[in-house]
Order: C-alpha cells, then sequence, then structure tokens
C-alpha cells in the first residue's frame, strides 16, 4: 500500500562564518532565505554598504537618533557607561596628581575608535536584515562617551563595510571620522578607546592583542581576555615574558559589566568595560 503521507524534513537554520579576504571582515549569517539565494550573493549582501529606505534623508536620520539617544541617556546602561568612563579618566580633574608614569589610567586616550557598529540607516542581506534600531543605541552609547572627553583633542574613528552614504553623513555631522578597513584595525594600540559592542570574537581577539587601554564590548571570555592582558604593552608580547608579569597584569585588570537595556536588550548584551 502506497504511503499518503510523508514526514516533512524539519528546517535547519544554519548559521555560516563568510570571510571576505579583501577587507578582513567575517560576518555570521543564516541561511533561512537562502534557497533562492547562493552563498556568493550572501556574502555581497554582507559585505556592500546596507540599503537605505529610497525616501530617507539625513534631517530624518538625524531626527531619529535624537530619538533613540533620548531614551538611552534617561537608562541606567547609560548612567553606568558614562560613570565608568569619567572615573577611569577622573586624575584628568586633578592634574597635580599626576606622578609623570606611562600608566594608561594616567592619560587620555590617543583616539577613540568604533568597530563593527553596523548601518543606521539601512538594511543588511539584501533586505532581510533590519538592526537599524540595534546600531542607533550603540551609536547613542559611543556618543556618550564622546561627550565625557574634549573631542578636539582626540580624534573619532569608526568602521564598518556595511556603512552607506547616509551612515557617513550622519558620522560626519557627530564629528565622526568613518576610515575604510584595515584602518582602524591598525589604529588600535595601548590607549586607545575601543568601542565594539557588536564585534565578532574572531575581530576582538585580534584587537585585543594590540593592547588597547580601555575596551567597550561583550569580551567576558576568558581566552580574549587573556590576550588583553598579553597585549597590554600594545605588541601583542609580553613585556619581560615572566610569569610575574602575566600575574600582575591579571590582577590590573578591571571590569564593570552594563546594567540590561530594557529598551532594545541585545544592543549591549553582555556588554562590559574592561580597563586597565
Amino acid at each position: 500500500m502506497p504511503h499518503t503521507s510523508r514526514k516533512k524534513r524539519p528546517t535547519n537554520t544554519k548559521r555560516l562564518q563568510i570571510s571576505d579576504p579583501s577587507s578582513g571582515w567575517t560576518h555570521i549569517t543564516t541561511t533561512a532565505h537562502s534557497s533562492s539565494t547562493s552563498n556568493k550573493n550572501n556574502t555581497i549582501d554582507e559585505l556592500l554598504p546596507a540599503e537605505s529606505p529610497p525616501k530617507l534623508t539625513l534631517p530624518i536620520l538625524q531626527s531619529q537618533f535624537a530619538t533613540h539617544k533620548q531614551k538611552y541617556d534617561l537608562s541606567a546602561t547609560a548612567q553606568t557607561l558614562r560613570s565608568t568612563i569619567r572615573n577611569i579618566f577622573s586624575h584628568h580633574n586633578h592634574p597635580d596628581d599626576d606622578d609623570g608614569n606611562d600608566n594608561l589610567n594616567k592619560q587620555l586616550p590617543t583616539e577613540i575608535i568604533c568597530i563593527g557598529l553596523g548601518s543606521l540607516s539601512g538594511l543588511l542581506r539584501g533586505g532581510w536584515v533590519d538592526r537599524r534600531r540595534v546600531s542607533m543605541y550603540q551609536l547613542a552609547a559611543l556618543v556618550g562617551i564622546i561627550e565625557c572627553f574634549d573631542t578636539k583633542r582626540i580624534p573619532i574613528y569608526a568602521q564598518d563595510p556595511v556603512f552607506n552614504t547616509l551612515d557617513k553623513a550622519l558620522f560626519s555631522s557627530l564629528n565622526i571620522t568613518v576610515v575604510e578597513s584595515p584602518r582602524a584595525f591598525e589604529s588600535v594600540g595601548p590607549r586607545t578607546l575601543l568601542f565594539c559592542p557588536g564585534a565578532e570574537r574572531a575581530h576582538l581577539k585580534d584587537m585585543m592583542l594590540r593592547g588597547p587601554g580601555v575596551v567597550v564590548s561583550s569580551c567576558d571570555d576568558d581566552e580574549i581576555l587573556s590576550n588583553l592582558n598579553i597585549g597590554h604593552d600594545g605588541n601583542g608580547h609580553d613585556d619581560n615574558g615572566g610569569d610575574d608579569n602575566e600575574k600582575k597584569e591579571a590582577k590590573t585588570r578591571q571590569g564593570v559589566k552594563l546594567p540590561l537595556f530594557e529598551e532594545q536588550e541585545s544592543a549591549f548584551w553582555g556588554v562590559g568595560v574592561y580597563y586597565y
């Protein structure tokens, strides 16, 4: 007797890691809508600038950002991040306390670098993925950090291959310079304030080897944090190679986890501030 029905095969949503050797970026995506799209096209969708709605303009985008920042600024997440950054650099309000050594906590950052923020105005993967709200709130957090400093003295860079023309215009209006890969990666050093709440683990691990002094990211991973210690000299190597020095570094590293951001939990899920 022939079967009248068959069990349907379960639909598996696979996670793919797509690498682009030319840019150095790796994106994690899913294949939920990939039946009519090749992996090659998915890669192109991921790495090209995001697609903005046709009627979106810079004034509208600025208004949207202002709304998101207003909500962010009222949150416990914003208060904790601002107070932590100010506490790290609070000695600059007391110049007489500077003892002249090279401790990272006694110097302003030489640059603020934002990696992997995502598009503020456009959709990803050919219109399938919309993470604009996440990017808006993360940008609000970055601007909150910038407001803690005299930005005329500190250059600010942002890098992501999905930035489009509108994104770049919004960054420019905020005095943030968009750079192409790998400039931001290569600029990370021991006096960098690195902001990368959404960076892929592989990129984060590599940047930690460059020893940034302050990191805002979800990098509470033993392997990544050990790289943060090893890279404290900014060259990716321990100064003297001794076990005692590594133990000393591990003791001096500190971290403050950000509280839950209820408006958009995924924007700062697991994010903390890590510093020496």
